[in-house]
C-alpha cells in the first residue's frame, strides 16, 4: 500500500491535467498514488489520466466537496493530498509535505503556497499580484505568505495534505449540506474546532494558473463571494469583517453617488461631484500601493498597474457574489 494519495477533482480539464500529472511523475517522493475524481468529463481528461496510471473514480455530485467525499470512499493510504488540475507541483512538493508529518506527529494537516507559473500570461500574472495583495484578500491565506513553518488557520485545497483518518471522521460539506463551495475552509475550521493543528510550510510550492481573461476573473471572484456568504451563514464563527467590506462599499458608493448628483443638480454646483472624483482617485491610489506591496513574484511596473485596476473589479465581483449568497440563504431559510 502506498503512503499517500494525491486527489485531483476533474471535469473537462484536458488542457491542464497532463502538465499536472507530468509534474507529479517527477516528484522526489515516490511512495504515492494519484486519484482523479472525475465528474464525467466529455473531453480527454480521463484518457490522459489513464496514460499516467492514475486511478479513476466517477462522481455524480455538483460540487468539489462532493467529489472530495467520493475520493474519501476510495482511499486507504495514511495521508491524502489535494491539488487541482491546473496546478503544477514543484518536484519536492510531496517530500516537503510528508517531512512535516514525520517531524511533527501531532499535526492533522500541512499545506504550502501557490503562485502563478512563470509561463502564465501577462493578465494572469496581474491577477496573481491581485490575489497576493492584502486589500483584495483581507485576512485570507491568499493574502498572506510566511517565510518559515508556522501554525495556520487554513490552507487552500489546491495545496493541502491531511491525515486520512482525520478527514474521514469529519468529511467535506457539499450540496447536501447546503454548502456549494468553500469546502476546504469549512473542513479546516472543523479540524481546528476538534483540536487539530494545521501547518504552513513555504517549501511545498505549487504553481497555480490564474484566470486568463477579465470575464473568467470576474466569475471566479464572484463565486468566491457567493460561496463564502453561504458558508458564513451556516458557520457564523467563520465570519470576518473583511467579507462584508466590498458589499458595504457597493451600497455606500451607490448611495453617495446618488446623493451627490442630486445635491449638485439642486445647488447647480459641481464641487460635490469633484469630491467623489477625488475619493475615487484616493481609492485607486490605495489599490496601487496594495499591488506594489503584494507578495507576488510578478511585481513589474506593468503588472502592478494592471493589478491596481483589477482590484476594484474584484471588489465589485466579490460584493455582488456575497450579496447574492446572503439573499440565497435567506430565501432558502424562508421556505
Amino acid at each position: 500500500m502506498k503512503k499517500a494519495t494525491v486527489i485531483i477533482p476533474t471535469l473537462n480539464n484536458e488542457k491542464d491535467i497532463e502538465t499536472c500529472l507530468k509534474a507529479l511523475k517527477s516528484q522526489t517522493f515516490k511512495d504515492f498514488e494519484v486519484l482523479l475524481v472525475d465528474g464525467y468529463s466529455k473531453d480527454e481528461t480521463v484518457e490522459i489520466g489513464k496514460k499516467y496510471n492514475a486511478k479513476i473514480v466517477y462522481d455524480n455530485g455538483h460540487t468539489r466537496g462532493h467529489a472530495c467525499n467520493t475520493a474519501l470512499d476510495n482511499v486507504n493510504t495514511l495521508y491524502i493530498v489535494f491539488t487541482d488540475a491546473d496546478c503544477i507541483p514543484r518536484p519536492n512538493w510531496l517530500e516537503e509535505l510528508m517531512k512535516q508529518f514525520e517531524e511533527r506527529h501531532e499535526i492533522a494537516s500541512v499545506g504550502g503556497p501557490n503562485y502563478s507559473p512563470p509561463d502564465d500570461s501577462d493578465f494572469a500574472k496581474s491577477v496573481d499580484v491581485v490575489y497576493s495583495s492584502r486589500i483584495m484578500t483581507g485576512n485570507a491565506r491568499y493574502g498572506s505568505i510566511y517565510k518559515k513553518v508556522v501554525e495556520i488557520d487554513h490552507n487552500p485545497g489546491c495545496n493541502a495534505a491531511y491525515k486520512t483518518e482525520v478527514v474521514k471522521k469529519i468529511g467535506f460539506d457539499s450540496e447536501e449540506d447546503g454548502i456549494l463551495g468553500a469546502e476546504d475552509v469549512v473542513l479546516d475550521y472543523k479540524i481546528r474546532k476538534n483540536g487539530g493543528k494545521l501547518l504552513f510550510t513555504p517549501n511545498a510550492v505549487v504553481w497555480h494558473r490564474r484566470r486568463q481573461t477579465l470575464k473568467k476573473y470576474w466569475k471566479q471572484v464572484y463565486w468566491y463571494g457567493l460561496v463564502r456568504a453561504i458558508a458564513n451563514k451556516k458557520y457564523p464563527e467563520l465570519r470576518c469583517r473583511y467579507h462584508v467590506y466590498p458589499t458595504t462599499a457597493i451600497f455606500a458608493l451607490i448611495t453617495i453617488f446618488s446623493l451627490t448628483v442630486t445635491v449638485s443638480f439642486i445647488l447647480k454646483n459641481l464641487l460635490p461631484i469633484l469630491g467623489i472624483f477625488f475619493l475615487l482617485v484616493f481609492y485607486l491610489l490605495i489599490c496601487l500601493r496594495s499591488s506594489a506591496t503584494s507578495y507576488s513574484k510578478f511585481k513589474s511596473p506593468k503588472h502592478i498597474i494592471k493589478a491596481s485596476l483589477l482590484i476594484p473589479v474584484g471588489h465589485l465581483a466579490w460584493g455582488v457574489g456575497y450579496l447574492r449568497g446572503l439573499c440565497k440563504t435567506r430565501k432558502e431559510g424562508n421556505k
